[in-house]
């Protein structure tokens, strides 16, 4: 057997072995974080969380180690702030957070910088690349943030993440065409023209994503939630110019969500002059379920290596729903009122908004890496022979896969409800056949925010007084 062939076998080995036990090890690892949080123990998702970042974090009454910022586990810092804000431990939830956020400085100083780093990792495998928060991600964390400063008396710094949030969304835009721009460039580097914006190769990677043709993304990048945050908390102050903000805020709600009761009551009182002027209203964010997730779609590609077409394996990710239609059934119960949750708006359609605008650069990035993959197999098969086209064709399928990483505790929607005290010192929330009731401040309006990630679950509950 001549060396060319032992050394194909041999990478053929090592390429298969360490992708399969890196993409085993992620399964894995996602299985058991979703099994924890089904069982309500957030305490103990934030601590398996921590093990994997390399934290020592022995149990929730020891000691713990302090939180450092790990660039190899930014997903975790984020499971790990998210499940211990849902626990109650705001400041080491803060903690994580700020750890994550430190992943989006060079990302948005230096978009051009990262995407072409991208670029290089996807003609191996691009979740060889650091991981870093997408837009929607990015901006769920800054609205997390809001409501613990908001919830812990610190307007000022609520504030400063509200408007991190909507800087973000604005920005969101630029970060997705330089992402483009940049894995456009390498395959004109590469002398190709395999790109999204080839018809005949968005053609071929559409017939794989059917499903894409039916999705209802907003015309334009939005995360809701944050957006009624923000305009809820300006809508509260007395400074004009903050009025004026909050009125263009639930404007631009109404126009992406349509008719909604408590966001047509907020913007009637907002072009008023404020925000419930008698304070006695009281806000219900409710948030049901899990996003949805990205799972590994594999399909064939053809590739024209100038002198013969060869079929290359393709990656890439595709969305799939995780809302459970259990948690459909959601009342607001109020004294003798009673009120539906009405959603604001689906992480799954966030969450398309988004995809839908980056596949262009994961579909281009992934064809290029095709391409280099496909010359390299034909040069295999020139030099080696069919023994030598069979292993790399095995090399490069081993070292194939899409990157389907993402934050897997944002919830799968949103919904809003206002309602006005008559005396009753609580407020029910029944979801999915359980009550939840919920005691309010003695006087004066609340923001009350309750998140249930699975049916029968435990809910995390946090109650603002206005």
């Amino acid at each position: 057997m001549r060396l060319i062939d032992v050394t194909y076998r041999l990478l053929a080995i090592f390429a298969n072995v360490m992708l399969a036990a890196c993409g085993g090890v992620q399964v894995k690892q996602n299985t058991e974080l979703d099994a924890v949080l089904q069982t309500g123990n957030y305490s103990q998702a934030a601590l398996m969380a921590e093990e994997r970042i390399g934290i020592d974090a022995p149990s929730v009454t020891e000691e713990r180690s302090p939180v450092e910022y790990n660039p190899k586990h930014v997903l975790s810092h984020l499971e790990a702030a998210e499940a211990w804000r849902m626990h109650g431990d705001r400041e080491r939830s803060l903690e994580h957070y700020d750890a994550a956020e430190m992943a989006l400085g060079d990302v948005e100083s230096s978009v051009g910088r990262r995407a072409a780093g991208k670029v290089g990792a996807a003609l191996v495998n691009e979740t060889l690349a650091a991981y870093v928060p997408s837009p929607a991600e990015a901006v769920m964390i800054n609205y997390y943030k809001a409501l613990t400063f908001w919830s812990e008396g610190q307007p000022d710094l609520a504030r400063v993440e509200l408007n991190r949030a909507d800087d973000r969304t604005r920005r969101a835009v630029e970060r997705y065409a330089k992402e483009i721009s940049e894995a456009q460039a390498e395959a004109a580097r590469k002398k190709s023209n395999q790109t999204y914006d080839n018809p005949e190769v968005a053609g071929q990677i559409n017939s794989q994503f059917p499903e894409m043709e039916q999705w209802q993304p907003y015309a334009e990048f939005v995360v809701p939630p944050a957006t009624y945050l923000q305009a809820l908390f300006l809508g509260m102050s007395d400074v004009p110019s903050d009025m004026e903000k909050s009125r263009e805020l639930y404007e631009r709600l109404g126009g992406i969500v349509g008719t909604h009761p408590a966001l047509d009551a907020d913007l009637a009182d907002v072009a008023e002059g404020g925000l419930c002027p008698s304070n006695d209203c009281i806000w219900i964010l409710v948030e049901r379920g899990l996003g949805p997730e990205l799972q590994e779609r594999r399909f064939s590609y053809p590739v024209y290596t100038g002198q013969s077409v060869v079929s290359v394996q393709m990656a890439l990710p595709a969305l799939a729903s995780r809302f459970d239609p259990m948690l459909a059934s959601c009342a607001i119960h109020h004294g003798t009122e009673s009120t539906d949750c009405v959603p604001i708006a689906t992480m799954d359609r966030v969450v398309q908004t988004e995809f839908t605008k980056r596949f262009p650069g994961i579909v281009t990035r992934s064809v290029v890496s095709a391409v280099v993959k496909g010359v390299a197999q034909d040069q295999a098969g020139r030099q080696g022979g069919m023994m030598g086209m069979l292993i790399a064709t095995a090399i490069t399928a081993g070292i194939t896969t899409a990157d389907v990483r993402m934050w897997r505790s944002l919830p799968g929607d949103f919904t809003m409800a206002r309602l006005k005290r008559n005396g009753d010192p609580n407020v029910s929330v029944q979801i999915a056949g359980q009550v939840i009731d919920i005691p309010l401040s003695a006087t004066g309006s609340n923001l009350i925010h309750v998140k249930l990630p699975i049916a029968y679950g435990k809910a995390s509950i946090t109650t603002i007084a206005l």
